[in-house]
């Protein structure tokens, strides 16, 4: 798995595109900030994982917008309640990479991808980056 480290000063963070655009850790000096990753192909074992379209649950899947209703197929064994959308089971793509930042994109046209997954098209950009003083939000 393609795995992309970021470093800056005594600060390591490793980005995972191709596992949910999940976090693989944060160290310091060494010391782990997050939890790291344990190099198995689940994005549930990362130090963290984007949440898109959606956090948490849809309950039985079924949800009503603009006057429709959709239900949303298991998309976690035999729990029945979707969780956090799709973001977290597809590959992102790296739009750019440094050593100290990472911008990655995840695009969804359920008309091509699985409507039955999320009903509706988005785009999302997820930017990490690392400097002197830390890890900081953008």
């Amino acid at each position: 798995m393609n795995m992309l480290r970021l470093h800056s000063g005594d600060l390591q963070l490793d980005v995972l595109p191709q596992l949910g655009g999940s976090l693989a850790g944060l160290r310091h000096r060494g010391f782990a900030l997050l939890r790291p990753w344990d190099c198995t192909p689940n994005v549930r074992r990362s130090a963290c994982y984007p949440l898109v379209p959606y956090s948490n649950r849809i309950a039985g899947g079924r949800f009503q917008c603009g006057g429709h209703e959709y239900q949303l197929p298991r998309n976690f064994g035999e729990h029945a309640h979707p969780l956090h959308g799709v973001g977290w089971q597809r590959e992102w793509q790296v739009v750019d990479c440094t050593s100290r930042e990472c911008h990655l994109r995840l695009s969804h046209d359920p008309a091509s991808e699985g409507g039955e997954d999320w009903p509706f098209a988005f785009e999302v950009d997820q930017y990490v980056s690392l400097d002197e003083q830390g890890f900081p939000c953008r």
